[in-house]
């Protein structure tokens, strides 16, 4: 059953694009606004990566990915958003990395 589980992720993972939008030197002129937004807002644009990573489904947030000892007790499901918010300033970008890469292992 895992050799199943694990060659149907290789499969999906074999449909997936190794492209970026735009190469990194170029990301300023193809997304003004964006980069200014990050630039002047980090925390509002942590917010919006951290949402859009858990596929816009606030009921699989967890405080902290799930990394840290008080995630799950923090009482995270009563307010994802609340809490999410009060998290954007310090892990929220960490905890996405962690996510996208777990999701991308195999």
């Amino acid at each position: 059953m895992a050799s199943q589980e694990y060659m149907d992720k290789m499969q999906i993972r074999q449909n997936y694009r190794n492209l970026w939008h735009s190469d990194l030197m170029s990301t300023i002129q193809r997304d003004p606004p964006y980069c200014c937004l990050a630039f002047w807002c980090g925390p509002c644009v942590s917010y919006m990566l951290r949402k859009r990573a858990l596929y816009n489904d606030m009921s699989r947030y967890t405080c902290c990915a799930g990394y840290m000892p008080c995630s799950g007790r923090c009482g995270e499901s009563k307010c994802p958003e609340f809490c999410l918010c009060t998290e954007v300033g310090s892990l929220s970008i960490w905890s996405v990395l962690l996510l996208v890469l777990l999701q991308l292992m195999p």
